[in-house]
C-alpha cells in the first residue's frame, strides 16, 4: 500500500496531520487526567514513554495511519483520528478518534471523520471503514448517530472490559458507495 498525502481541506475547519512520537506530550496534556471521556483508547497507564512507543509503532506500521487533528482557527490539536488494521484485500479498516475533552462538543468530531473518509475511501481506495464504540461511551455514539455516513452494523455482547465491569460495543460503519452517493448529492 501505498500511503497518499494526508488530505487538508480548509473549508471545513480541521485538517489532518500525520502523528508522530514528538505528538506524546501534547496527546497526554490533551487528555489532561480525563481518561474516562476517552476510554477506548486506554489499556493501562498513562504515560509518555509508553505513548511514544505506541506512535513510533504506528509510524512504521503498513497496516495503521495515525494522524493529530489540527485546527485552522488557532493551529491548535483537538486530537487524534487513524485507520488501523488497513486490510488492502479485504479493502476495510477499523477507524479510532480520540478527542481532547476541552474540544469536544463543538462538531470538530464530525469534521475530523469525514476527512478521514475522505482520505480512505478516496486516497486509499478503501470500501468500508468501521468503528466499534463501548455502550459507556454514550458521547461517541451519539456523534456517529448523528453522521450520515455512518450505520450501526450490530453489537458485540460484553466485549469491552472496564474496571467496573464489561460493556457491549456497537459496530458503526460507512461505505465507499454510500459515500459516493452523499457527494453527488452536494
Amino acid at each position: 500500500m501505498v500511503k497518499k498525502e494526508t488530505p487538508r481541506v480548509p473549508s471545513n475547519g480541521v485538517f489532518l496531520s500525520v502523528a508522530s512520537p514528538l505528538h506524546a506530550e501534547v496527546i497526554l496534556s490533551g487528555i489532561d487526567g480525563n481518561q474516562e471521556k476517552n476510554i477506548a483508547f486506554f489499556s493501562g497507564p498513562l504515560s509518555i514513554k509508553r505513548e511514544k512507543e505506541y506512535l513510533l509503532k504506528s509510524e512504521k506500521s503498513s497496516s495503521d495511519e495515525l494522524f493529530m487533528i489540527d485546527r485552522y482557527s488557532d493551529l491548535g490539536f483537538a486530537g487524534v483520528i487513524g485507520l488501523h488494521e488497513i486490510d488492502n484485500e479485504m479493502s476495510n479498516a477499523r477507524m479510532g478518534m480520540m478527542m481532547f475533552s476541552h474540544c469536544q462538543g463543538y462538531g470538530l468530531e464530525k469534521l475530523a471523520v469525514k476527512t478521514l473518509l475522505s482520505y480512505a475511501f478516496d486516497g486509499l481506495g478503501i470500501n468500508t471503514v468501521y468503528i466499534n464504540v463501548p455502550e459507556c461511551n454514550e458521547y461517541m455514539i451519539e456523534v456517529y448517530n448523528e453522521l450520515p455516513n455512518f450505520k450501526v452494523d450490530g453489537r458485540m455482547r460484553q466485549r469491552y472490559k472496564l474496571r467496573d465491569g464489561f460493556y457491549d460495543i456497537l459496530v458503526f460503519s460507512a461505505v465507499l458507495i454510500e459515500w459516493d452517493e452523499m457527494r453527488d448529492k452536494q
